[in-house]
């Protein structure tokens, strides 16, 4: 649907942004300028250059995953509401967008993960935002919404978040870092057990989870969060 263009370009540049800040994933460029062609073009030239080498030049860096989406539905509004003659208007956003999307492991055909999502957005979730939002940023906002809760879905999918040191305190650190996490967010901890496969195709699918406590986060830095755990056992 052409009317959803913006969006989806806002959604997209979102996503990459958010994938990367992760430090988890490294998004390959591949629409390269005429600028960087012409650059390309001069290594190639290089007699010294080993045939490998050259091909990986020329072809660019294979990405091991694809991630591919659509935007299937998308409604943004804003929305005038007067409780009274006497009262100023209020502009409340009302925004739902749904997202197909899935990610493919090149290598293998395999779909490392897929999801049909609906994001139903109002005021509660723009209180956040640095400016007021209006019929001009709507796109912009609702798309920076969108893409962190994709993101967060794909990386606790893939990536999901692990305790990386622990006290005797029961202090611990986690992997993700204020990009992706605040003071005061909560968490479940889960101690990883055996591979679990499908038993017809052999595909492994999961984990062997067992629940231990939760964890809440007291501090965040840019690469590290630390946090305190309540927990069943030592």
């Amino acid at each position: 649907n052409p009317s959803y263009k913006t969006l989806a370009k806002d959604l997209t540049l979102n996503v990459k942004s958010k994938l990367t800040a992760s430090r988890k994933f490294l998004v390959i460029e591949q629409n390269l300028g005429k600028k960087f062609t012409k650059e390309l073009d001069a290594i190639l030239e290089n007699p010294l250059l080993p045939l490998t080498e050259k091909v990986i030049v020329k072809n660019g860096l294979p990405p091991e995953l694809v991630l591919i989406g659509k935007v299937e539905r998308a409604s943004l509004q804003i929305k005038e509401l007067t409780p009274s003659s006497e009262l100023i208007t209020l502009k409340i956003p009302d925004v739902s967008i749904s997202v197909n999307y899935q990610i493919i492991d090149i290598f293998t055909s395999e779909t490392k993960f897929h999801d049909v999502a609906t994001f139903n957005l109002n005021h509660g979730d723009f209180s956040g935002s640095r400016q007021a939002v209006s019929n001009g940023n709507i796109s912009l906002l609702s798309a920076e919404i969108v893409g962190a809760r994709i993101v967060e879905k794909i990386l606790d999918t893939i990536y999901p978040a692990v305790i990386t040191s622990i006290s005797n305190e029961n202090r611990v650190s986690l992997n993700f870092g204020a990009e992706f996490y605040k003071t005061g967010d909560q968490f479940d901890i889960y101690r990883r057990g055996d591979r679990i496969y499908d038993p017809y195709t052999r595909e492994f699918i999961s984990w062997d989870e067992r629940f231990l406590g939760k964890v809440k986060v007291t501090r965040t830095l840019p690469k590290v969060s630390f946090g305190e755990i309540e927990a069943s056992e030592e």
